[in-house]
């Protein structure tokens, strides 16, 4: 019996050190497979993200939580555990689209908190991604995220400005200095930041399921921030096509409490021609959910809504 206790207190001991030891760590880091980007996460008494590309600094600490019920995720975070791991893949889409094949190849960490939340960060070759998991058994209101984005002085910004939440995500991108957008002003995504150095980063979000798209606000500095609708409680139908929210929560979403959230990514190119070849979007999205999708055929298409308007009881 006593030999039992002994060895249970020893246990203890050692758990309790390995968890210290993970918090006196205040930085953990991963890095790109290719080794030129690195991702650090800094642990305060906040979640606070840093970017860098060749050892230049691209993204400046930046905070991110997640506010559930009363609970802030993120708020003097605790470390119980952290897991590596690196893959190297190919995706054949089930549907075709421009690339037959694409590369999955990234190094991820996932730290598991107390308070049974966890957050996964990968880096790929072209940019970094990271998204909150949970594990609570009931449904759970999300009153808010927090989703910072601090860029490098002297940083431009091309901003699809909007002027409501509702949008049909068809807005001129404006091209302006990133300090210059005023705390009034915000834009959907995705959207695209320049540096003054000369890497631009593009801001989006894949696997975005029973949660509300993400849109960022200027602050009249080099950081914007994320907002977000709340939850529509009605609606109402203004024409053939539109139909607005006329009633909003003061909470973003009522979800399953085990569940993962949206990605948040980090594009990065060094040059134009890397903006458009770059699929994070696509690779981080949850596969399809069509059983067999063969029917699915790539081709042109005709809409009569533009070419002919005249379309009766067909």
């Amino acid at each position: 019996m006593k030999h039992a206790l002994l060895l249970a207190f020893l246990l203890m001991i050692v758990f309790l050190s390995i968890a210290l030891d993970l918090n006196a760590q205040a930085v953990f880091s991963i890095q790109s497979p290719n080794s030129k980007i690195d991702l650090n996460i800094r642990l305060t008494d906040k979640i606070e993200l840093e970017v860098l590309l060749d050892s230049i600094i691209v993204l400046n600490y930046s905070k991110i939580a997640l506010e559930i019920d009363s609970i802030v995720l993120g708020e003097t975070p605790k470390v119980l555990k952290k897991i590596t791991n690196s893959m190297d893949d190919n995706i054949i889409p089930v549907v075709p689209e421009k690339f037959k094949n694409i590369r999955d190849r990234y190094n991820e960490m996932i730290l598991l908190f107390k308070g049974k939340y966890r957050v996964n960060f990968r880096a790929y070759d072209n940019g970094i991604a990271w998204q909150w998991e949970t594990t609570s058994k009931d449904e759970v209101v999300i009153n808010n995220e927090t989703v910072d984005f601090h860029f490098p002085e002297e940083s431009h910004v091309w901003f699809p400005e909007e002027q409501s939440f509702f949008s049909h995500n068809e807005r001129y991108y404006l091209y302006e200095r990133l300090d210059g957008i005023s705390n009034e002003r915000f834009c959907s995504l995705p959207a695209l930041i320049e540096t003054a150095i000369g890497p631009k980063l593009l801001i989006t979000e894949s696997s975005l399921f029973d949660y509300p798209g993400m849109w960022l606000r200027g602050t009249g500095s080099n950081l914007l921030k994320a907002i977000f609708p709340g939850m529509a409680l009605e609606e109402e139908q203004t024409n053939d096509r539109n139909v607005k929210v006329s009633k909003h929560a003061d909470y973003i979403a009522n979800t399953n409490g085990s569940r993962t959230f949206p990605w948040r990514i980090v594009a990065i190119a060094e040059n134009d021609a890397e903006l458009i070849t770059n699929q994070l979007g696509y690779i981080l999205g949850k596969p399809c959910a069509i059983g067999d999708p063969s029917w699915i055929k790539p081709g042109k298409v005709a809409w009569d809504w533009w070419n002919d308007w005249n379309i009766y009881g067909g």
